[in-house]
């Protein structure tokens, strides 16, 4: 990000902008189950500092009946970790602050949640066993 900043101004909007999206992709990931989470499967905006997961296919914790279970509730490599900045940032700056929001969100409407994932119950997409 800091490659595709030509002012530090844009360098650190675009980490603010990772630091809270990669903190909603990993909360939502964890509460949906979402499994499969390598560097492959998450993409990078450069120009805004967005992250969007892809591929699905692992959801609903089918990770943990894998041949190598996955037992992390989300992926955080290292490379993560220091795009996210330090001082006031990193992991225990923006990152953590926003997952709390997220969390306090998902909480606070777990209704709505709940009857949109129904809809996977009853008529599922995929075959998610």
């Amino acid at each position: 990000m800091w490659c595709s900043s030509v002012l530090v101004s844009d360098w650190w909007q675009k980490v603010t902008v990772y630091g809270r999206s990669v903190a909603v992709m990993s909360i939502v990931g964890y509460i949906v189950g979402l499994g499969d989470r390598h560097l492959d499967n998450i993409l990078i905006d450069f120009d805004t500092g967005e992250v969007v997961h892809i591929d699905y296919n692992v959801c609903f914790e089918k990770g943990l009946k894998l041949r190598v279970p996955e037992i992390v509730p989300f992926r955080m490599t290292q490379a993560m970790q220091r795009a996210l900045g330090t001082c006031h940032s990193g992991v225990e700056g923006r990152f953590r602050i926003a997952c709390e929001h997220v969390l306090r969100v998902l909480r606070r409407n777990r209704e709505t949640l709940l009857t949109l994932l129904e809809a996977f119950v009853y008529d599922p997409l995929v075959d998610w066993t």
